[in-house]
């Protein structure tokens, strides 16, 4: 007799449009959402803001997405009304949160709560938690995927002094140009970091217990966050990778010289890394080299450096194995940031021998030395190649090692049982 049993069914609200997959942050997702489907009987609909010039098309979406709803864009009256009111207010919410909240949006995610009645209901980032209200007597199983602590990655980058990312983020371009200016490149940006820093932190811990489950990308932010709240509310959903797609043999004809490093650059914390890269650590290396550097990146970065033939600005490729397996060794010293770097982790698929940073290794939990090469010096990271492209059977062996790791720790399959601890 066929089953008459109603599908569970969980409404994900997101801060982005998953299509086209051209992130580790969207694949993730997709990966998070298809397994749901797949293995657990969830019909799934998505409510998530676009990015500018986007719209929502139904040929985009995969079978396992039920179905999509575009969030309003947020008139500009009301962002400058909530941070007014709310950002600079008693609530202290985050810059980012009065940016992404609308009343209409809230309105049109309770109404689709009430209706459809979700057994799941999943937020993505600190800045769609914000409609928490609009679900909040829905009975449904709240998750809150914050992905990383954005309260000590803003810390890190005032810190720094270098950074040029926005407390806006990718939601930049839908504020007025002085304030992104203000917020990206202004005197006061370190101020603004700081601050909305100590705000994140505030409503990190909030949302950590207005939740059932606060999700991490990784084991150390997870075990920071519940050692700060005295519970074990937080659970780890990390980044995976399709191991058979990037560990595959395509033939590849190596580059004995060739560096690599990946990421779209036009996101501030790629672009960041990029130039310490260029500036403080390919000086120091003594053998010959060419470092590609695979990804969209803005003109005006590549014109900085157009001049130096061991550059070779590679653009988006179709295939990044193609590209990355070609080169010896990849090179990703991080700048800053949190959780784990999905291009490390692919990298390594890759049968690459990586040599990272600490922030690079972090949530990785690989062992230094063995599966990547870890140093924060740019002199010994400058070293550390020098020693792999001299020695290619070390750097073979190391790549060998990497690929065996990345299969033990991030298949898509080892990083989804988590599913089975949040009851889903």
């Amino acid at each position: 007799m066929k089953s008459t049993m109603k599908p569970k069914r969980l409404l994900a609200i997101l801060s982005r449009y998953l299509w086209p997959v051209d992130g580790g942050r969207k694949e993730s997702l997709n990966h998070y959402f298809k397994e749901l489907h797949d293995t657990y009987g969830y019909e799934i609909k998505l409510m998530c803001f676009l990015e500018y010039g986007q719209k929502v098309d139904q040929t985009d979406v995969p079978e396992y997405i039920l179905d999509v709803t575009a969030l309003q864009d947020v008139p500009a009256a009301e962002k400058l009304k909530n941070v007014l009111t709310k950002t600079l207010g008693p609530l202290q919410w985050p810059f980012q949160c009065s940016f992404y909240y609308s009343k209409a949006n809230d309105s049109a995610i309770k109404t689709l709560v009430k209706e459809w009645k979700p057994d799941v209901i999943f937020t993505e980032m600190i800045r769609t938690c914000v409609y928490y209200q609009a679900f909040r007597n829905s009975g449904a199983l709240l998750l809150s995927n914050l992905d990383d602590l954005l309260s000590v990655r803003y810390q890190k980058q005032a810190k720094s002094g270098k950074s040029r990312a926005s407390v806006a983020g990718s939601y930049s371009n839908k504020l007025p140009k002085p304030l992104v200016w203000l917020l990206k490149e202004g005197p006061l940006k370190n101020q603004f970091l700081r601050m909305e820093s100590k705000r994140c932190a505030k409503w990190e811990q909030e949302y950590y217990k207005l939740f059932d489950y606060t999700l991490m990308t990784s084991d150390v932010e997870r075990d920071a966050l519940n050692k700060a709240m005295a519970s074990d509310k937080a659970k780890t959903l990390s980044v995976g990778i399709d191991y058979e797609y990037y560990s595959q043999n395509i033939g590849a004809e190596k580059d004995p010289t060739g560096l690599s490093f990946l990421g779209n650059f036009n996101v501030a914390a790629n672009a960041d890394t990029l130039e310490m890269i260029i500036q403080e650590v390919l000086p120091h290396i003594q053998s010959e080299f060419h470092f590609y550097i695979i990804g969209k990146c803005p003109d005006k970065l590549r014109a900085k450096y157009q001049d130096d033939g061991r550059l070779i600005f590679c653009g988006r490729v179709d295939d990044l194995r193609e590209y990355v397996k070609k080169t010896t060794v990849f090179l990703a010293p991080i700048a800053y940031g949190t959780g784990i770097k999905t291009k490390i982790v692919e990298a390594m698929a890759m049968n690459m021998p990586v040599v990272t940073n600490s922030v690079g290794a972090e949530g990785i939990h690989g062992e230094a030395g063995k599966d990547y090469i870890v140093s924060d010096d740019p002199f010994q990271i400058a070293a550390n190649v020098d020693k792999l492209l001299n020695h290619p059977e070390l750097a073979a062996k190391m790549g060998e090692q990497a690929g065996r790791f990345a299969y033990e720790h991030f298949r898509w399959s080892q990083v989804l049982a988590v599913y089975k601890q949040l009851g889903v």
